[in-house]
């Protein structure tokens, strides 16, 4: 048994240096993505200032397109009721649940289920 705890303080150890490494790659891909918009953005705004539609070279091509068009909703007040559509959220309040089961109300549907779980040190 304690071959197997120190077998699964390794994988912890391990499960916790890879979402280290995931939470950087993960920062790392967000920067580029942003910087990849920033120079499409810049390259948007030189093309037009210099009246340019498309560039290529052997490498790449680039050129300005149209979008088939975006909804702006400026307000949503005014839009008929036929754009629009009402949605209904319920959400269980787990925490509100347990502290009743655990003062002894009973809570039809629920029940407070005790388990074991393995302490590793």
């Amino acid at each position: 048994m304690l071959a197997i705890g120190a077998i699964v303080l390794g994988l912890d150890a391990e499960a916790a240096a890879v979402q280290e490494a995931a939470a950087r790659l993960a920062a790392r891909a967000h920067a580029l993505k942003r910087r990849a918009a920033w120079l499409r953005g810049y390259t948007i705004a030189c093309m037009r200032a210099g009246g340019m539609q498309s560039a290529k070279d052997a490498q790449v091509r680039v050129g300005l397109r149209s979008t088939a068009g975006a909804v702006v909703v400026e307000s949503e007040a005014a839009l008929p009721g036929w754009a629009q559509e009402t949605i209904v959220t319920i959400r269980t309040r787990k925490a509100d649940i347990l502290d009743a089961l655990r003062k002894g109300i009973q809570v039809p549907g629920a029940r407070l289920e005790v388990t074991d779980y393995l302490e590793i040190r």
